[in-house]
């Protein structure tokens, strides 16, 4: 089987709660490894809503999600931390710049591109990637 058809995450029928607020209702969603899904929608449609039930911050009292990519990783990994979760394997990353470099400093800009020798403090995308990982959301 390739792994391109294997489930990587699914929701079914699931109904998500915030405080006093329904955000989804019965709502079913499917996806398999390697596919790539841009979601979009008007403001308030429920875009952040959904990504925030996929990473376990908005409570599903109905229906259930399946983290596929996690189970496989367990499978393939020894844990030994009890409070390993899939929330581990999840980064949001938002859509304003916070990049900051070595210095931690926010001092990048358009043109750096050109200006190869400015970037050299700069995070690569794994050390990027590795600081959002640690980092608690």
């Amino acid at each position: 089987m390739s792994s391109y058809s294997l489930p990587f995450l699914s929701m079914d029928h699931i109904t998500v709660r915030n405080q006093q607020h329904t955000l989804l209702r019965e709502f079913t969603w499917h996806i398999k490894t390697g596919e790539h899904w841009a979601i979009v929608g008007r403001s308030g449609a429920g875009k952040t809503s959904l990504l925030h039930t996929i990473i376990g911050k908005n409570n599903v009292i109905g229906g259930s999600i399946r983290h596929y990519f996690y189970e496989r990783y367990r499978q393939d990994h020894a844990i030994s931390d009890p409070y390993f979760n899939y929330r581990r394997l999840i980064a949001m990353v938002g859509h304003h710049n916070d990049f900051r470099n070595k210095s931690n400093m926010p001092d990048f800009y358009y043109q750096q591109r050109f200006n190869s020798m400015d970037s050299s403090d700069a995070p690569t995308v794994d050390e990027y990637r590795e600081t959002a990982r640690k980092t608690p959301f």
